[in-house]
């Protein structure tokens, strides 16, 4: 329906959906199966309803005694009956209210048979019932052997009959006009029956007949509408020039068009106006669903509010955005936040031409859910899609849709072999018959795969972008309100310049355009990073009111400072990736390398016996009574095991060498970061192998910063005992998470830091442990996912793990502990674990497939689902 109106049923069991059917005045759908059953729902209000929500329920299931397809479908409004065609030529009614066969004497004279005898022996060999079409007490029938006929129900008899020349099969019909029905058939021609007029004198034409060379076919039409002046015809084009092409052809007085399609199309409708007029063409294809104004000149498309394609491009990553200070009730930059969200609209939006200015055309039914928001409704949730193409899709999810509102692409930044036509310069009509014109935004292909954006985070007081791809490429995007001719400024950031052992052989990095470029008002690139070596971007964090991002990969980890161009700090974390340098064991070591220990470990505490006993009786140890030649054993072996420990402290595991040194985490904060400097900018780094890094800042004033650089004022390091990666950090008070902006002073800060395994909790700025639970030594489950949030009375932490389980933790409690969890995403979804997404009032998203994504609420304030009704429809209370 309208934005916000969205209803959802299930059929009893996963089966393809083949056709659907609105029953109009009854508030019902008729669904066609491919089982050849059909079941009807209907929209009733709900049992929990307190404010007239309504929801759909399946009413009613009819399956059929024998093996009979369903090929077409009438609704009947004055006798409340279905008319269903099949793949036999029969027609038999059933109840709309209990889907009951009728078996009425209507049935009996729409047999086939019955129907056969009043056509001439040439077409009385009837196939399936393509089409029938209800217009006040008569039905229009179409045949599939070339015959179409029009039934009057009332006096139960065949009026008017159509064959059609050369045999050819009908495949679509539309009874547009009281005595004019258009049909399309096989061979992608078309023709108008006039009912009062002799069937030998209808002329035939085919749209594209001027396209076809010698004997060359063209492909059947699959549907058909005419509304006035305007023609609509799905398919009929050549089959060997345009057989690959996905297209809707639309005529009218002035024009042809041909609408180009990316993926197959499944279905579409007209909506009129109401003046009967066409006011836009709604096409369900595989992949997206796209709407068309036909009212406007141009016939543009429309900006889809719902139903949006995420996969238009392969998803590379995602991140839920929030508002920094989010729990810090003083602050307002949660109404920066809003305004920061409608400016990204207004210059965005504005700056594409291609979509309609018209609102939505589908209007039905009303809103009743309201998500209520901290401090006024100031905050607005957004998520952040990148994908493999370069582009990074911002959307809107403040209404509980999924409305795409702003789109930055990276690919034109950069040199490579994939490069299209400019935008601009794309032109919607072409010198051919017909004039294509490509709609919608599905298209998946990207022959440069160093381009897929990884990591994203737009930064809730400027709207600025900071992006991470593939190749190590870093584009900082801010918010502008003119179009200019803009050249981003350009800078290396090298983490392993001091490790002269690392080489890499990956892919090269991208190279940079470093040239002047129009661009539209909206998102523009302020400057470009280039990590190196080019491994792909794994974490960043970005503070523009410091003008400071943070960057990490799997060799290390950098603190930029973009208004200079300055790098701040750049590490490696490759040589602390191996724990053998520090005496402890690997996660992930092999079995080898623990029997190894653990005989060692067995035989220390013999010879510790040994030395007790010798020392209690007065014996001389036995190997002092070993002969000479048992002691050069001994002394053998001891070397051989010295040369063995030496030797596995030099090869490291696999997880030390490639793992371990990634980093997982980045993130600004201000907090206490040295004993006596009060409070300060913090820059905190989290990795894979367990280690913590924590950085003091001296930010200068803003006046100053053209001027002067971000410096750091302390360092400080903590590597976990445990060594599992870390997924969150958050520097916390009592009240809840510590944004940014400058908390209160009277607050005890402590940092929580979660890994896959445990959640652990340290007093700032000592780092010293304070508390923790071990999930994993408990349940055997890994956190993958996790993000403090905010409910009415306390804030939590919420953590997604891989058993597909949402678990809520108290850290303010004496005790990290255990309170709710829900079973939320299916395990055996390895994709949806991954990619999902934690919003800090307490939703989220992760993705149902590769093209959807599913809605969850852990919180009583915000619903997952739509609080929607439609007017008001005639219903028993037994539906309840």
């Amino acid at each position: 329906g309208a934005p916000g109106v969205e209803m959802i049923g299930a059929t009893e069991q996963e089966v393809v959906i083949n056709r659907i059917k609105w029953l109009p005045g009854r508030g019902a759908l008729a669904v066609i199966l491919e089982d050849w059953s059909l079941q009807i729902f209907h929209i009733i209000p709900l049992k929990t309803a307190t404010k007239g929500e309504m929801g759909l329920a399946l009413r009613c299931t009819f399956k059929p005694e024998t093996r009979v397809e369903l090929t077409a479908i009438e609704y009947c409004p004055s006798s409340n009956l279905l008319l269903c065609g099949t793949d036999q030529g029969d027609i038999f009614s059933l109840s709309a209210e209990t889907c009951e066969m009728k078996n009425t004497e209507l049935d009996s004279e729409l047999n086939h048979a019955a129907i056969a005898s009043c056509l001439s022996d040439e077409f009385n060999n009837l196939r399936a019932v393509e089409e029938i079409h209800l217009r006040k007490n008569k039905i229009a029938i179409a045949y599939a052997r070339g015959a179409s006929v029009i039934f009057n129900i009332e006096l139960k008899e065949v009026e008017k009959i159509f064959y059609s020349k050369n045999n050819l099969q009908i495949e679509a019909l539309d009874w547009f006009d009281e005595n004019q029905i258009l049909l399309g058939f096989n061979d992608g021609s078309t023709c108008v029956w006039n009912v009062d007029e002799n069937v030998s004198s209808i002329e035939y034409e085919n749209t594209y007949a001027a396209l076809c060379e010698r004997n060359e076919k063209c492909k059947p039409i699959q549907k058909l509408n005419k509304l006035k002046d305007i023609k609509i015809v799905h398919g009929g084009l050549p089959r060997s020039s345009y057989g690959d092409r996905y297209s809707i052809t639309v005529s009218s007085s002035t024009k042809t068009l041909a609408f180009d399609f990316t993926s197959k199309i499944i279905d579409y409708i007209l909506t009129k106006t109401k003046n009967d007029d066409a006011e836009s063409l709604i096409v369900l294809c595989e992949e997206e669903l796209v709407a068309i104004d036909l009212i406007s000149p141009s016939w543009p498309v429309f900006r889809s509010p719902y139903l949006a394609s995420p996969h238009s491009s392969a998803l590379t990553g995602c991140n839920m955005a929030q508002g920094k200070d989010l729990f810090n009730t003083n602050s307002q930059i949660i109404q920066v936040t809003k305004t920061v969200l409608a400016k990204i609209k207004n210059l965005c939006q504005g700056a594409d031409k291609k979509y309609s200015t018209r609102s939505w055309p589908i209007t039905g039914g009303k809103k009743l859910s309201h998500q209520p928001n901290l401090q006024e409704d100031a905050m607005c949730p957004v998520i952040l899609t990148g994908h493999e193409d370069g582009a990074v899709r911002i959307w809107d999810l403040s209404a509980n849709n999924f409305q795409l509102i702003a789109k930055i692409e990276t690919a034109h930044y950069f040199i490579t072999d994939d490069e299209g036509e400019p935008e601009e310069e794309v032109k919607f009509f072409v010198d051919e018959w017909p004039p294509f014109r490509k709609v919608g935004e599905f298209d998946p292909y990207s022959d440069d795969p160093r381009l897929g954006i990884r990591k994203m985070e737009i930064c809730p007081t400027s709207g600025a972008v900071l992006v991470g791809g593939t190749a190590g490429q870093v584009i900082i995007v801010h918010l502008v309100a003119d179009a200019n001719d803009n050249k981003p400024l350009y800078n290396t950031i090298d983490v392993v310049k001091d490790q002269s052992s690392v080489v890499w052989k990956g892919h090269p990095a991208l190279e940079s355009k470093n040239c002047h470029r129009y661009e539209p008002q909206g998102y523009q690139a302020h400057c470009i990073g280039q990590m190196m070596p080019p491994a792909a971007i794994t974490s960043v964090a970005i503070e523009s009111s410091w003008g400071v991002v943070g960057i990490g990969t799997s060799h290390g980890y950098a603190l930029f400072d973009y208004r200079i161009m300055n790098v701040v700090v750049a590490k490696c974390t490759l040589q602390n990736a191996d724990p053998a340098q520090e005496g402890g064991l690997s996660r992930f070591s092999n079995m080898k390398q623990s029997l190894r220990q653990s005989m060692r470990r067995i035989r220390s505490s013999i010879r510790v016996r040994n030395r007790g006993s010798v020392r209690s009786s007065g014996r001389r140890p036995m190997s002092i009574q070993r002969n000479g030649k048992s002691k050069k054993i001994d002394e053998a072996n001891r070397r051989l095991q010295e040369a063995e420990m030496k030797q596995e402290r030099e090869i490291p595991s696999a997880e030390t060498s490639r793992t371990a040194a990634i980093v997982r985490v980045a993130y600004f904060a201000t907090t206490y970061t040295k004993d006596g400097h009060g409070i300060s900018p913090a820059f905190f780094i989290g990795t894979a192998g367990g280690s913590v890094a924590m950085y003091g800042l001296n930010v200068p004033d803003y006046s100053k910063r053209s001027e002067r650089a971000v410096e750091l004022l302390s360092g400080k390091e903590l590597q976990l005992s445990h060594r599992a990666p870390v997924i969150n950090i958050t520097v916390m008070d009592s009240k809840g998470a510590v944004g940014t902006s400058s908390p209160s002073k009277l607050n005890n800060h402590y940092l929580m830091v979660t890994t896959e395994e445990q959640v652990k909790v340290f007093s700032l700025p000592k780092l010293l442990s304070k508390k923790k639970f071990k999930l994993t030594a408990l349940e055997g489950s890994l956190m993958l996912r996790a993000k403090p949030c905010k409910f009415k009375n306390h804030s939590a932490l919420i953590t997604v793990t891989n058993q597909g389980e949402i678990i809520i933790f108290n850290p303010n409690d004496k005790t990290v502990v255990l309170e709710k969890r829900f079973e939320c995403i299916d395990k055996v979804n390895k994709y949806g674990l991954v990619y999902a997404q934690i919003d800090p009032l307490g939703f989220g998203l992760y993705p149902l497939s590769m093209s959807e994504f599913q809605r969850y609420s852990v919180s009583a304030s915000y619903s997952a689902s739509f609080l929607c009704s439609i007017k008001p429809v005639k219903y028993s209370p037994d539906e309840d």
